[in-house]
């Protein structure tokens, strides 16, 4: 997408000659010319992994959280069964401490429910599984969807545009025979 002619607008000299009304509809479509051009950008609130801005971390989870990674890094300088039976004892350390950490806080918001209600609702929200988060896409004629049933179709064809259709039953016989190198002396011990 190539905005630069888009946005390359002297603003004073033509809006000296346009009176309020002519220079806001010049602006206005302008910008929606550009936000037209522009695809819309999806934010994630955050992921499973990324706890940091979860409300029940502290301290004592922080420096579980750091004995942990020190044991894995020393596990992953010299690996033995010793650094790894440390390293995954850390990891349950780190498992317990959250969840007594979350218990902690649950506890708390819960106590606290009849004064500060709006802390409870707010962490029940964030534990609800089901989000919808996209609702509109743009379709290949450019129009947007109207429905879930419209956007669902839409993302079906972009993910079956991906993928390439096989006959179904078996795989050919020659399939594999691209490969130069093979495995020969293979054996199994049990």
């Amino acid at each position: 997408i190539n905005l630069s002619k888009e946005i390359s607008w002297d603003f004073n000299s033509n809006l000296e000659k346009m009176s309020i009304e002519e220079a806001w509809n010049e602006i206005h479509g302008k910008l929606l010319k550009i936000t037209d051009m522009i695809p819309p950008v999806a934010h994630v609130r955050g992921n499973k992994t990324d706890n940091s801005n979860m409300p029940w971390i502290n301290s004592s989870y922080k420096r579980a959280i750091k004995a942990k990674n020190l044991a894995w890094a020393s596990f992953d300088a010299s690996p033995s069964t010793e650094s790894l039976s440390y390293a995954l004892s850390k990891q349950n350390l780190v498992k317990e401490v959250e969840n007594k950490s979350k218990r902690k806080y649950e506890k708390l918001i819960t106590n606290d429910l009849k004064h500060n209600s709006k802390a409870f609702y707010s962490y029940l929200r964030s534990r609800q599984t089901v989000k919808s988060m996209m609702t509109v896409l743009r379709q290949e004629n450019g129009t947007l969807t109207e429905n879930d049933a419209e956007t669902a179709e839409c993302l079906a064809n972009a993910f079956s545009s991906v993928f390439v259709r096989e006959p179904l039953g078996p795989l050919p016989h020659n399939c594999f025979n691209d490969c130069e190198e093979s495995i020969s002396n293979l054996i199994f011990d049990e």
